[in-house]
């Protein structure tokens, strides 16, 4: 008998959603203006008023519109950043309320910092290079001085050169709020020598494999360093709360 698979059709309020948010973050319906009646959009989309009522409650929850009582729903902002911003609160609630998994914001950053090495290596980016070899010595520096705050900062600095180098506003600015996400994460180094001396190591490991020009080697150890992060933080935090 043959085998048949899911065609995973997004929900009608769900296109409904994408349709209204991209014309909205493109600039096409201006901040402030009044968006049609659920009557007009549920014609001209061909579907439920229903549907257009969830899909104007998800963007409301999103922060780009707001629905006025006898008034219809206003865009109040299309400014992706603060969209971002947004976002970003609704994620750390879901993360919370639904006991989602941090590993999927984790899983997002992994795809941003090893496509940002593909585009170095390939584009032979000297200049980044040069960059993260001094973020690597005021790491060092930071370390030998037990100054956790400028490690702190310096570690954060040496991923987002990474980010930075790809030249791309948008990824920058989802990058900035899944940082703020694991920021408990990365707070973790600042505190732990031993953590801190082989983190500079493995940014090191990084740098050289950039330098040669070995893709697949930078790749695997930046997936290394970031999991390995992660299950230090893991087994720490368990060891606090058994305390």
């Amino acid at each position: 008998m043959a085998e048949f698979r899911s065609l995973n059709v997004l929900p009608l309020k769900q296109l409904v959603v994408n349709e209204l948010e991209g014309k909205i973050l493109t600039g096409q319906i201006p901040c402030g203006s009044k968006l049609p009646s659920e009557a007009e959009l549920a014609k001209t989309l061909g579907v439920g008023r229903r549907t257009i009522r969830e899909a104007l409650h998800i963007l409301q929850a999103r922060g780009l519109v707001e629905i006025r009582q006898g008034k219809g729903a206003f865009v109040i902002r299309n400014d992706f950043d603060t969209y971002l911003d947004a976002l970003s609160g609704n994620i750390s609630v879901y993360l919370r309320t639904n006991k989602g998994k941090i590993e999927n914001v984790l899983e997002i950053r992994e795809i941003f910092e090893t496509h940002a090495l593909k585009a170095i290596i390939e584009k032979r980016n000297s200049t980044v290079l040069v960059h993260l070899r001094e973020n690597i010595e005021v790491q060092k520096r930071a370390f030998l001085t037990n100054d956790s705050a400028l490690y702190h900062k310096t570690h954060l600095d040496f991923h987002t050169l990474l980010i930075q180098s790809l030249a791309n506003p948008i990824i920058q600015m989802v990058y900035e709020q899944i940082m703020k996400l694991i920021e408990d994460i990365i707070q973790f180094y600042a505190h732990v020598p031993e953590q801190m001396e082989r983190s500079i190591r493995e940014h090191e490991d990084i740098v050289a494999s950039i330098e040669a020009g070995d893709l697949a080697q930078s790749v695997k150890k930046m997936i290394l360093h970031l999991s390995l992060a992660y299950e230090n933080f893991k087994r720490k935090k368990k060891e606090e709360e058994g305390s």
